[in-house]
């Protein structure tokens, strides 16, 4: 049931992408994007990447609502944002600027244990 929400190590670039979709199909302009050190714990290991992004307060609800939505589990942690509106008419398109971070989840699989044939007496 895990393997179904957790994706397999070489499926987080694709997750990390569709995050960044997700961002831009949204509204919002994806202006930094930073890897960061992987978490390991016993059955899983914890992928995050530091995001910055732009928009309006709308453009980041739609945004998190669509996260919401995605087949496998993408967290966004420390979700901050700050006000824009002393830039003048870039308000209007960017009235917010957010920064958080998008971690995924890697299952890690128990390796085989070998099974020895069976001995004749």
């Amino acid at each position: 049931m895990l393997k179904a929400i957790l994706p397999l190590e070489k499926e987080t670039d694709q997750i990390f992408r569709a995050v960044q979709l997700q961002a831009a199909a949204s509204g919002l302009k994806v202006s930094r994007v930073a890897p960061k050190a992987l978490v390991d714990h016993d059955a899983y290991t914890e992928y995050p990447i530091d995001l910055e992004v732009t928009g309006t307060y709308h453009n980041v609800g739609a945004f998190l609502d669509r996260i919401r939505q995605l087949p496998r589990i993408v967290n966004i942690n420390g979700l901050r944002l700050q006000g824009r509106a002393s830039e003048g008419e870039l308000a209007f398109s960017s009235s917010v600027g957010a920064t958080y971070t998008a971690t995924t989840y890697v299952y890690k699989e128990e390796p085989a244990i070998p099974t020895a044939p069976p001995t004749k007496p």
